[in-house]
């Protein structure tokens, strides 16, 4: 069984290097697809934490924060929520470089059997991977916490924060794919 579970990771990181290769990331069905990083958010965008997505649907969930310009170490937490159970799970999180730079990520699982792969370097978009091994995760909460450095001279505005995943990147204990809903969240700057 751990043979199993074992190409089952190897078949996740592959998919992940996969997605990361193509020019056109594709995401859940419900979500518009987008092959490039995201662009700065209108001003006037009301950012609601489950937006049109219904409210037992699982999802990723990008909370929102505050920031100027100059600001370090700005923390920006995901969220799963109605989590059905989850094996494995990779995803691509996209932002706007010009204005910030991802400096940091910890996974806040801290399950025995749960494998969490550390990014070589952050880039944009930068992939984050888990695998659960023997372990169906089911609870909701936060699963990543996210540090950002602000541009000194960075706008005011609202700078959108952007998960993007290939359907089949996130399995359940069947491993067989789960269709999660995300909700983006974004960096107000003042």
């Amino acid at each position: 069984m751990k043979a199993y579970k074992k190409k089952l990771a190897f078949l996740l990181a592959l998919a992940a290097l996969f997605a990361a290769m193509c020019t056109m990331t594709a995401c859940s069905p419900d979500e518009e697809v987008s092959s490039s990083a995201p662009e700065m958010v209108q001003e006037t965008e009301e950012v609601h934490i489950r937006g049109t997505i219904p409210p037992t649907k699982p999802a990723l969930v990008v909370e929102g924060a505050n920031a100027k310009a100059g600001d370090q170490k700005v923390e920006v937490i995901i969220n799963v929520v109605n989590n059905p159970g989850i094996l494995g799970m990779d995803f691509d999180l996209y932002y706007d470089d010009s204005v910030m730079t991802l400096v940091d990520a910890q996974s806040v699982l801290a399950l025995e059997g749960c494998e969490y792969t550390t990014p070589a370097y952050y880039k944009n978009p930068t992939t984050f991977l888990w695998d659960f091994q023997d372990v169906n995760w089911v609870e909701d909460g936060a699963v990543l916490k996210l540090y950002f450095d602000i541009a000194d001279d960075a706008p005011a505005g609202k700078y959108e924060i952007k998960i993007m995943y290939s359907y089949g990147n996130i399995m359940d204990a069947d491993l067989q794919p789960v269709d999660f809903g995300v909700k983006n969240g974004n960096i107000s700057i003042s």
